[in-house]
């Protein structure tokens, strides 16, 4: 069974009003995810900054997104370059994804990275790394999603960091779930 949500796209932001923000950001904040930073560079300038709205979108087209907020200066980069790269942090590396996660200073000062194939940068110890070009754009509220045609990729060892609640995390010490059949 198939259900459709028929209202106007106008309608629906309409009936959203109704949602506190802080309500909302705390129900985010209940869900776990992966830290990563987004990466990509002009003139062979490196920018990044680090974000939590990832997502696969496609296997086949290899298609990914990410969302950003439109007051960003580096949506300007992305744009700019036509190609970026998602860097799925280790858990060791949380110290990176508060440098992301903070506006201004060089960024990448002292920090160990290497361009990928199509230039955009991949951290080193990062447990994964893409590459894609940008294949369409879309504004809604105070985002843009940018979809992305994944050109490269790189796995490593390694753990990913966890985000929940403001927090960090190790993934190397989380108990695995146990399912009953």
């Amino acid at each position: 069974m198939t259900v459709r949500n028929i209202a106007s796209a106008g309608e629906q932001l309409r009936a959203g009003a109704a949602i506190e923000p802080d309500a909302l950001k705390a129900f985010h904040r209940a869900f776990p995810t992966g830290v990563t930073v987004l990466t990509s560079a002009i003139d062979d300038v490196p920018h990044g900054i680090a974000v939590n709205a990832f997502s696969s979108v496609s296997i086949d087209p290899p298609m990914v997104l990410v969302c950003v907020s439109r007051r960003s200066s580096f949506l300007h980069v992305v744009e700019s370059a036509g190609m970026f790269a998602v860097n799925v942090l280790s858990d060791e590396q949380a110290g990176i994804a508060v440098r992301f996660g903070r506006p201004g200073m060089d960024k990448f000062e002292s920090l160990d990275w290497a361009p990928a194939p199509s230039g955009s940068p991949w951290l080193s110890g990062a447990v994964a790394k893409l590459e894609a070009t940008t294949a369409q754009t879309l504004d809604v509220g105070t985002h843009r999603i940018i979809f992305g045609a994944v050109t490269s990729l790189e796995i490593t060892e390694g753990h990913p960091l966890i985000y929940r609640d403001g927090r960090m995390f190790r993934s190397d010490s989380l108990p695995e779930a146990m399912f009953v059949s």
